[in-house]
């Protein structure tokens, strides 16, 4: 056997020695056990978020955040944390954890949602004027990403709710240049020059709709178009400028007669209708009264020419109820017989001509008066027809009110029951009485007490939000009746309080509202089946037992009425 050579051993000796060190692991340094400690404890908060231990999650967030606040996701452990405080129903430490981020961490790209959620926890807690600085900051930010659209949106509607008409322009003004392409553009634009027409600044509504129609004409829905060109032209004839209101009036009638939408179709009728409506009633107010000089052969000339002028006017309402819009309709019905009655008393009222003998005086009066008789009776006619249409859609408005009180006037004896009204004209919110649950409770106060202040665009938000967080609970559709009724809106008072009756055919104050509105526009009939449900429940309901006494009487003297006219 060969001798081996102890140059050789030596080396392989010393090779193995440096093998063997080099795998043995070297020990890690502390900046990189900072990190893996840092990594691990993060993971464990994301594995409790991901199982949905939202609790325990959140908790383990915050603490991670508060150890470790210069850790390069600390402000997306804030912001989980927050998350996770909402997905557990810890709201106030969610809102805590937002504001944190938004104080600690102003530059992150988290910054700007959280300020976001902030805002929308306000707006969702009834803290409008606090929400809308939120949304304000927000879109003070140099981005246009989708939340600060959201923001400023949300921004503009808030401040025009609070009535804070200078900073909802400005919010509008920012939005339409700021987000000129998006859908919602438009919606603002419009939303901002109705704000303006409301509170009476007509000057700025029509900049607002002339701006609107001058960059939408040709993109917009047909229906949408002809609502603004209406729109303007109330608002110039509000300015006295006629002529100029006539004119887009006339321009919305060309529009839907050229090209009937067949999209809206019922939306651009109602338009086209109140178009026609308001160019009858600029005729109207055009027309002349009799003036009678010279002999007596010329006052009947003009007596037939005044009969012909009124005939032609009468033509144009007739126009109106061709396009089959109720709310429309009905009013061009109670202006035909405010016509009629204004024609038969300008007849009654004419100045005698001088030469008409002493003795023909008294038979000269008679005939006027039985040449004014027919033009009673068809008023009769036009404000009953408008109080049918009215009980079929049903709708109560300022147009049906006015037919009230023709009817009153021309036959006191069948329709003076409407002034017992006062005794159930009171509507009863009743929200106080069954509880929503504790998740609302503060939003049903707070409904209640803005009501009181007539703050009614803040209650109407409120009511949808309630409804928003219990869309199973529709009890919040009476107090919304109630607020739109004492706000002014009638007509959308109607409707909802009929659409709650549908929906809770057993809950009693929408019942007993329903009954009151029916007997507002003289439907007995429907007013005492609405109080007939109520008396099933409760038969010694006050209110209830005293609307259907009156229901009663109105529909018997109705039907009377029917019969000895027939």
């Amino acid at each position: 056997m060969a001798r081996l050579n102890p140059v050789l051993i030596v080396t392989a000796f010393l090779t193995l020695l440096v093998h063997v060190g080099q795998a043995r692991p070297a020990q890690p340094s502390r900046a990189e056990a900072q990190a893996l400690k840092l990594a691990l404890g993060f993971k464990k908060c994301s594995d409790l978020f991901s199982g949905a231990d939202y609790s325990k999650a959140a908790d383990c967030f915050a603490k991670f955040a508060d150890e470790f606040p210069t850790f390069r996701h600390s402000d997306k452990a804030l912001f989980n944390a927050a998350v996770a405080y909402e997905k557990s129903n810890r709201q106030s430490k969610a809102q805590e954890a937002f504001l944190k981020l938004i104080t600690h961490y102003p530059k992150s790209s988290l910054a700007p949602d959280s300020l976001y959620r902030v805002a929308v926890f306000l707006q969702a807690t009834a803290r409008y004027e606090e929400a809308a600085q939120n949304y304000e900051k927000l879109a003070a930010r140099p981005c246009d990403s989708y939340r600060c659209q959201e923001a400023l949106h949300n921004a503009f509607i808030l401040r025009r709710a609070l009535g804070q008409i200078e900073l909802a322009a400005k919010n509008a003004d920012k939005f339409i240049k700021r987000f000129h392409q998006t859908e919602d553009s438009s919606r603002i634009l419009l939303l901002a020059a109705d704000m303006q027409h409301k509170h009476g600044r007509l000057v700025k509504a029509a900049a607002l709709y002339r701006q609107y129609l001058k960059k939408y004409r040709t993109l917009a829905p047909q229906s949408e178009t002809l609502e603004v060109e209406v729109r303007l032209g109330n608002v110039l004839a509000g300015l006295g400028k006629r002529l100029k209101a006539a004119g887009h009036f006339k321009t919305a009638l060309k529009r839907f007669s050229r090209q009937p939408p067949s999209r809206h179709k019922a939306s651009a009728e109602e338009y086209a209708a109140e178009a026609a409506y308001r160019l009858a009633e600029l005729s109207r107010a055009k027309a002349p009264k009799i003036e009678v000089q010279g002999s007596y052969k010329h006052l009947a000339k003009r007596v037939e020419g005044h009969i012909a002028e009124y005939r032609k006017i009468n033509r144009a309402f007739e126009k109106v109820i061709e396009y089959k819009s109720p709310i429309w309709a009905i009013a061009a019905l109670a202006s035909m017989a405010e016509l009629v009655e204004e024609l038969a008393a300008d007849l009654q009222s004419v100045r005698l001509p001088k030469n008409i003998p002493a003795q023909l005086h008294e038979e000269y009066l008679r005939q006027l008066k039985e040449y004014g008789q027919p033009f009673e009776s068809k008023a009769r006619q036009y404000y009953k027809k408008a109080l049918e249409l009215a009980w079929a859609v049903p709708l109560l408005d300022e147009h049906v009110e006015r037919v009230i009180a023709g009817l009153t006037r021309i036959d006191p004896d069948t329709y003076a029951l409407a002034e017992i009204l006062p005794d159930v004209k009171a509507l009863d919110p009743d929200l106080t009485k069954d509880r929503l649950g504790p998740e609302v409770e503060h939003l049903v106060r707070k409904a209640l007490d803005y009501r009181q202040q007539k703050k009614w665009m803040l209650a109407e938000m409120i009511c949808y939000e309630i409804f928003m967080r219990n869309p199973a609970d529709k009890r919040v559709l009476n107090l919304l009746g109630v607020v739109f009724y004492e706000s002014g809106s009638t007509a959308r008072a109607f409707m909802t309080f009929h659409e709650a009756a549908i929906s809770l055919p057993d809950y009693l104050p929408a019942l007993r509202n329903l009954g009151a509105m029916h007997l507002r526009i003289l439907n007995g009939k429907a007013a005492k089946a609405a109080f007939d449900k109520v008396l099933k429940s409760n038969p010694q309901d006050a209110q209830a037992l005293l609307g259907k006494t009156i229901a009663l009487r109105q529909d018997k003297r109705l039907t009377a009425s029917e019969k000895i006219n027939k």
